[in-house]
């Protein structure tokens, strides 16, 4: 079966996987799998699964259903219970190394089935240590750094760089790099900790590639305080995509979704997959209109913009799902019907609301700022002004 457009956009890895795959391959097979994106995880499809909420489809055509019943001889020969538990059990790991993988994993409350959804409120939702909330160990780590090659004598030793200097040169480039709009996004977990791990972790990178080589120069604090405000805004950048990447993903789940809403068991799992690669192929479309535009911007934002115009389309499709799936008659409209209908709409309409966001009167592209994931858009714009949808930041202001 063809591979699902969506689970494509994100790659899974680790050996726990690959041990539960091994050690429980006789349970049933989950219809959707949790994708980790640094410190997001999103429920991707699992291509080829049957959700667990959705009607089975028809077979294919041409495929001979398979007899419920087993044969007398087969069934004659099938061991019992007992044996097949006894076989299981002497295959499994043992028990010591069963926990010790097992600890490495870490629940997840997107592992759900697709078509739930109350997934989609899941996704970006953080799963992350307190390490990556401990920022006073990421000063701690550049301060080490400094002494460490002052004592190794590769530069001359600082007098004015100090935890609370550090401190407060880190809450400037975090309001000035607007890192604090993040934290505003409620249930996405942007927290000031953990922002301030992000850039730190960033600088002391920077901080530690000034010792390599050839004997440096000192570092003062205002070097320190420039390194802080760089990385500030690269972390900005790369939040911008990451979160703008979710949010398309996130759409495009949400129109397979609608669409089960909308036709029901006459859903076929054929339909699903290629109504995601239409939905794909469409998206793609529509930000052909601003992509000459987005090549000449020079705001370091392009890969979140482009991933923005993906998530206005997606949105786009949702809203006239009812009128690209429906025939005439009452029922669900041929696949080639649908994919064509979907292609007409992307022409008609969304590509206007892509543009309408992103490009100015002279067809410029116009500064976009960040939206919370459960952000959506419409022939006006994005819904923004749900008070549900924001918190306050402590590093606002």
């Amino acid at each position: 079966m063809a591979k699902s457009s969506l689970a494509s956009k994100l790659t899974t890895s680790g050996a726990a996987a690959a041990f539960i795959f091994a050690t429980f391959s006789n349970m049933p097979q989950p219809s959707a799998m949790g994708v980790c994106v640094g410190p997001f995880c999103v429920a991707v499809p699992v291509p080829g699964q049957r959700q667990n909420a959705r009607p089975q489809s028809a077979p294919r055509h041409g495929a001979v259903p398979t007899p419920a019943a087993s044969s007398p001889s087969t069934t004659s020969n099938a061991p019992s219970a007992a044996d097949s538990n006894a076989v299981l059990a002497a295959l499994a790991p043992p028990n010591a190394q069963q926990t010790a993988v097992l600890k490495d994993i870490y629940p997840s409350k997107t592992l759900g089935a697709v078509g739930v959804v109350d997934d989609f409120d899941e996704i970006g939702k953080t799963s992350a240590s307190d390490q990556d909330r401990d920022y006073t160990a990421g000063i701690t780590t550049i301060i080490n750094l400094i002494n460490d090659a002052e004592k190794a004598g590769k530069i001359p030793k600082s007098t004015d760089i100090s935890e609370h200097a550090i401190i407060d040169s880190l809450t400037d480039a975090l309001k000035g790099a607007k890192l604090a709009r993040f934290e505003t996004f409620l249930g996405e977990n942007w927290s000031a900790e953990r922002l301030r791990k992000m850039i730190l972790d960033r600088a002391a990178n920077e901080v530690q590639a000034r010792f390599e080589g050839a004997k440096g120069e000192k570092i003062a604090m205002a070097d320190l305080d420039s390194i802080l405000k760089k990385s500030a805004e690269e972390v900005y950048v790369r939040l911008f995509e990451t979160s703008e990447m979710l949010a398309a993903t996130r759409g495009a789940t949400w129109f397979v979704e609608r669409l089960y809403q909308t036709q029901g068991d006459q859903v076929s799992e054929d339909m699903r997959e290629s109504a995601e690669q239409w939905v794909e192929q469409a998206s793609l479309a529509g930000a052909a209109d601003v992509e000459k535009a987005l090549r000449r911007d020079t705001s370091r934002k392009v890969f979140a913009y482009r991933y923005r115009a993906q998530r206005i389309v997606f949105d786009c499709l949702s809203e006239n799902v009812e009128d690209i799936s429906k025939s005439q008659s009452g029922g669900i409209a041929p696949p080639a019907e649908i994919a064509q209908r979907i292609a007409q709409i992307e022409h008609d309409q969304c590509a206007t609301w892509v543009s309408a966001q992103l490009l100015d009167k002279d067809g410029k592209v116009k500064d976009q700022e960040p939206m919370p994931l459960r952000v959506i858009w419409t022939q006006d714009g994005a819904k923004d002004d749900d008070a549900s949808l924001y918190g306050p930041a402590a590093d606002q202001g």
